[in-house]
């Protein structure tokens, strides 16, 4: 079943043993602090791993190529929703992946962050800044909901005892939804390519 923001939220109180609440427009402090580190905290945990739900592929758009640049000449367009990127390759169908040195820099001329890489007709894989519930992992969710918890704790609470099992039930939650999420990677890559010896990954 999708979860929402606002169960997210009460998945959050929960864990700290607070009350519901009904919208996030409530005014209250638990509304208040869920509503105030909500998008914090889901792209704290967008940025930990590559989930694969939040994993896209794209075509660079070349800017420039700077000729006296040493290395990295070709200045690339960052996606729009790309929170970090995760490799630059120069297969368009994906079949090799093969790996290109990449930086991100703040572009002065054009008052934005840009890549720079070495390879021409570029191609990106990078993590989204999803905002959608309905396509969060359920494993997922969880980490969500506890790194939530963790976040408004002390502030509810007062507590800091609360406030570090808040920590240690979102450490474990995390965990859990990388390994979950690696282990569908891994699986991916060997319906894509049945040859792959996935030990070397």
């Amino acid at each position: 079943m999708n979860k929402t923001k606002l169960d997210i939220c009460n998945m959050a109180l929960a864990i700290l043993g607070q009350a519901e609440i009904s919208s996030l427009t409530e005014e209250n402090q638990r509304a208040n602090l869920c509503k105030q580190y909500y998008d914090i905290v889901r792209q704290q945990l967008l940025r930990a791993h590559d989930w694969t739900f939040a994993k896209s592929r794209d075509k660079l758009l070349l800017i420039r190529e700077d000729d006296n640049a040493i290395g990295f000449q070709y200045v690339y367009e960052k996606p729009a929703f790309c929170l970090f990127v995760t490799r630059i390759f120069n297969d368009a169908l994906h079949r090799s992946l093969c790996d290109h040195e990449f930086k991100m820099e703040f572009d002065s001329l054009l008052r934005k962050e840009v890549i720079r890489t070495l390879l021409e007709d570029a191609y990106v894989e990078y993590v989204r800044d999803v905002t959608d519930t309905s396509i969060f992992d359920s494993l997922f969710v969880e980490a969500f909901s506890s790194l939530l918890a963790y976040k408004i704790a002390h502030s509810l609470t007062g507590s800091t005892e609360i406030t570090q099992l808040a920590y240690q039930q979102y450490q474990m939650a995390l965990d859990n939804a990388r390994y979950s999420n690696k282990v569908q990677q891994l699986e991916d890559a060997v319906i894509a390519n049945p040859y792959l010896d996935t030990r070397e990954m």
